[in-house]
């Protein structure tokens, strides 16, 4: 059976892939935010543009919500904080074979907490996703 009696065949100028979320076309959006804006609050204004000029054209649930696994993503770091922090005293205890030493050294963790969100500030930076996750988003 010739591929002519099922389809036709023409050439045109189209793009090179076409991105999926199951089998509908999706749309992925990256952004640089303003300094002073919450991820949280882009993805809700993105969504609520998304449901008003798409009435009726998209599901209920915008797929690939990168902003919510972000949020989620941060939601556990006090427990791995502290999770992190036992670790080191557990390590430093073995290291100096004491109870007492290991709290010395950790008692300048918040010093220098302090001293890395005043450089931030010094040099006008922010304290983004990537170097915290160690990937860019």
């Amino acid at each position: 059976m010739p591929l002519s009696a099922v389809a036709e065949i023409t050439r045109g100028v189209g793009p090179l892939t076409v991105n999926h979320f199951g089998q509908l076309p999706a749309v992925t959006l990256s952004v640089q935010l303003n300094p002073g804006y919450a991820i949280g609050d882009a993805v809700d204004r993105v969504t609520a543009v998304a449901r008003e000029d798409a009435a009726g054209e998209h599901h209920d649930q915008l797929p690939g919500d990168g902003g919510r696994v972000s949020s989620r993503r941060f939601a556990g770091l006090w427990l791995l904080l502290i999770l992190s922090i036992v670790v080191i005293y557990i390590v430093l205890g073995i290291l100096y074979e004491s109870f007492v030493h290991p709290l010395t050294i950790l008692s300048g963790l918040p010093s220098a907490g302090f001293g890395a969100l005043l450089t931030l500030m010094v040099f006008a930076s922010s304290s983004t996703s990537t170097p915290s996750s160690g990937s860019s988003c």
